[in-house]
């Protein structure tokens, strides 16, 4: 089942038929901010998203009426670095930054930002990649980790592995990425759950910024959960010997 039960949809919501052309803009752009269209959506609206592909994913939908297209179409800049305009970006904290796949051109922006540490959550192969990120980082003097999670069979060994970078490095700053912010959002919001920083709810706000996840993504953020909650008892009993 989803983190959380999905909003109820208005009954004269419906998908636009023009989504996919409004994808390819946004993506042509690069510039949607997902806060700031949260922020400027209407309250039944959520992210309409790709169910398959890592890399395509769409970033807002339009709620059936012409007039409500474009104000969910935006540009926004709010909770953005200057000069930022990195696909599906959401600032979590004053450290911890999440995004989709930057551009080459675009990872400067990040170290100039005064991000320290650069996680990778896609494949190699996703749409967008870079043909050696791990170097184009280094060349900017930060450190890169890459995790390739895959999107249609997702590890939950990774999933740990990613929430011990983040444990290990929670008083630097890090700037998380995957394809389209999709496998980053999704456990961003059960390390959020697990670590009890937020409530599900609080964390799900979060996450439907980005998108409502598949089922595949609904169980596997359950399972990453229980295998989190059961390592942290685990650890607790050995402390307590």
């Amino acid at each position: 089942m989803p983190p959380r039960a999905r909003r109820a949809s208005s009954p004269s919501t419906m998908q636009c038929p023009w989504s996919c052309w409004i994808e390819k803009w946004i993506t042509r752009n690069r510039s949607t901010d997902a806060r700031a269209t949260a922020h400027r959506s209407a309250p039944n609206s959520r992210a309409d998203l790709s169910d398959g592909s890592p890399g395509a994913a769409r970033i807002v939908t339009c709620s059936g009426y012409l007039g409500m297209i474009f104000a969910r179409v935006v540009c926004g800049i709010e909770g953005r670095p200057r000069g930022f305009r990195i696909l599906a970006f959401l600032q979590l904290s004053d450290r911890l930054a999440t995004a989709g796949q930057p551009t080459e051109e675009e990872l400067p922006s990040i170290r100039d930002a005064g991000y320290e540490i650069v996680v990778n959550l896609a494949l190699p192969t996703s749409t967008g990649a870079l043909d050696d990120e791990a170097a184009s980082i280094a060349r900017l003097g930060l450190e890169y980790v890459a995790l390739p999670i895959d999107f249609e069979r997702p590890d939950i060994e990774l999933a740990l592995r990613f929430f011990d970078v983040l444990d290990r490095h929670r008083d630097r700053r890090m700037f998380v990425h995957c394809a389209a912010n999709m496998r980053v959002s999704a456990l961003m919001f059960a390390y959020r759950v697990v670590r009890g920083q937020m409530s599900r709810d609080e964390a799900g706000d979060d996450l439907e910024l980005i998108w409502v996840p598949n089922p595949t993504w609904a169980r596997y953020i359950e399972d990453v959960i229980a295998a989190a909650t059961s390592n942290e008892r685990d650890e607790a009993k050995g402390g307590a010997r």
